[in-house]
């Protein structure tokens, strides 16, 4: 599997909000709640990962997390607010390879210098993805996946969680494998991109596995393959 196909969620910290600056002095960190903005719609599956281990990861800060979901823009705008916010450690970012990572080589516009702006803090889940299409679509493999395209160029719509984002550019590099024209339709997160799938406004997608599973046992859904 090509890295670009995994999608990784993670902390990060503003650079200088992670040691740079001179601490308070005889202040334990943290002395109060944090803040943690997440570039994922609420639902979402590492927002629920998340959210499920927030009562653990608040025993050990000694402090809860205040979590805000803020999903616009493959998380380029919440990076953009967060670097602008004081650099004093209480503000970090749960995001994914889109606003760290392939946004350098996507925007000149952006704000903020991934590198230079930000310290990772962990890899928090990297989970299994899965290309899936609705029940209406008429394939059953991903072979037949693309003969059916070939077919009918440019009828099937592809769903992602927005321009930029791992599965835009998956699908993207898929589509250049293969010669083949589908429709982009950009979601503000994969949980939207995923209800439209379900209602037939879109035809195909790849998500995360935990998200589709409940569907594809539901006979809603069709997987055709993993990217790990």
């Amino acid at each position: 599997m090509h890295p670009a196909a995994r999608t990784i969620c993670l902390f990060a910290a503003g650079l200088w909000a992670a040691g740079l600056s001179k601490p308070a002095p005889a202040q334990a960190f943290p002395a109060r709640p944090v803040h943690v903005t997440i570039t994922i719609p609420a639902g979402g599956a590492a927002d629920v990962i998340l959210r499920v281990a927030a009562p653990k990861i608040n025993e050990g800060l000694g402090q809860p997390l205040v979590l805000e979901n803020k999903p616009a823009m493959s998380g380029v705008l919440a990076s953009e607010q967060l670097v602008k916010m004081a650099p004093e450690g209480y503000n970090l970012l749960f995001t994914t390879p889109s606003s760290q990572i392939t946004v350098k080589f996507l925007s000149k516009n952006v704000r903020y210098d991934p590198e230079k702006d930000f310290t990772p803090i962990t890899a928090f889940v990297e989970p299994v993805s899965t290309l899936v299409v609705g029940a209406a679509v008429p394939v059953a493999s991903l072979k037949e996946l693309i003969e059916y395209a070939r077919k009918h160029p440019g009828k099937l719509a592809y769903a992602s969680a927005g321009v930029g984002s791992v599965f835009h550019l998956t699908t993207e590099a898929q589509l250049q494998a293969t010669q083949l024209k589908m429709r982009h339709v950009p979601y503000k997160g994969a949980g939207p991109a995923l209800n439209d799938l379900l209602g037939g406004q879109v035809n195909v997608m790849f998500d995360v596995l935990g998200s589709s599973l409940p569907h594809i046992q539901g006979g809603k859904l069709v997987p055709l393959a993993v990217t790990s």
